[in-house]
């Protein structure tokens, strides 16, 4: 169930960024009741404002 998650942490923890927030994304897409979906959405906000920046 969480492999896209787990996909996706590793990924962010390697700073492959458009890859990890990809994967987050469509783990919260597939399992929008996740019981970590708090934990998920706080990560990909953390890539949005890291790739926002200048």
């Amino acid at each position: 169930m969480g492999e896209w998650r787990d996909r996706g942490l590793i990924q962010y923890q390697q700073g492959q960024l458009t890859d990890a927030q990809r994967d987050l994304e469509r783990y919260l897409y597939e399992h929008p009741d996740a019981p970590d979906g708090f934990e998920i959405r706080q990560v990909i906000e953390q890539i949005e404002r890291v790739q926002d920046e200048p």
